[in-house]
């Protein structure tokens, strides 16, 4: 029954990744492989989880699954979700459920009486703040520190900023020949082309953890004033505007 529930439980998390990747991505990076990776990790931690815990000497009024579960989790964070493994000693970064945990304040169960708008925008900011403002880079971030937060989505923003070094600068986007206002690296690697409604831009600054300061205003304002470039400079105006 118990391995049951497990598999139960990695439905539900990949029923969320599923809900995230229908959405329009607000960041380039979040794509099909990162979120399969992070599934066949799941997948993985719920096996080792689920392993029988062979005993020389059973004792009949402990029952070893509880023994061991009980020590599993000494020195776990309470983030971690109970079905899935955590080694204190090489700390992961959350998974999909956790996040989503963290991040609405309740259970799956409960997010499920949410209206199905707000599911798909916590969905979609789980996956945006996971896995697709690193894209395929090492996750430096300090996750321990972020999920014990009271403001988990402020703290992954404000990390974020600070493994990447994240600017918001015009370059050259070679897939469609012009230049772009884009969410860089300290080193000037382009981690998200901004474009769209006015709400998606401000939204992928604000995951990428971009803070007024970090964004080039007069290059931005240089960009043409036609219908590609006014809607992101309009975007960026009232970002920096509101956030001043």
């Amino acid at each position: 029954m118990e391995i049951t529930q497990r598999i139960d439980q990695l439905v539900a998390s990949l029923n969320d990744l599923k809900a995230a990747l229908e959405q329009p991505a607000t960041s380039s990076n979040t794509d099909f492989a990162v979120v399969l990776e992070e599934a066949a990790a799941e997948l993985d931690e719920l096996k080792v989880s689920a392993t029988p815990v062979a005993s020389a000497t059973p004792v009949a009024s402990v029952s070893p699954v509880a023994s061991a579960t009980s020590e599993l989790r000494s020195g776990v964070p309470e983030w971690v979700h109970p079905d899935y493994h955590y080694d204190p000693a090489n700390p992961r970064k959350p998974h999909m459920i956790e996040m989503l945990n963290a991040m609405a304040g309740m259970s799956r169960a409960e997010r499920q009486n949410l209206p199905e708008d707000v599911q798909r925008e916590l969905n979609q900011n789980a996956a945006d703040l996971l896995y697709g403002v690193v894209g395929s880079t090492t996750d430096t971030r300090d996750w321990n520190a972020i999920m014990s937060s009271s403001d988990v989505v402020g703290a992954a923003r404000r990390a974020t900023a600070e493994a990447l070094g994240t600017q918001v600068d015009v370059v050259f986007e070679p897939a469609k020949g012009q230049n772009m206002a884009a969410v860089l690296d300290r080193d000037g690697r382009a981690f998200a082309f901004l474009g769209g409604p006015e709400q998606l831009v401000t939204k992928n600054m604000l995951n990428f953890g971009v803070t007024p300061d970090a964004i080039d205003a007069a290059d931005i304002q240089n960009l043409p004033n036609t219908a590609a470039y006014l809607g992101v400079k309009q975007a960026i105006d009232e970002f920096l505007k509101s956030n001043s």
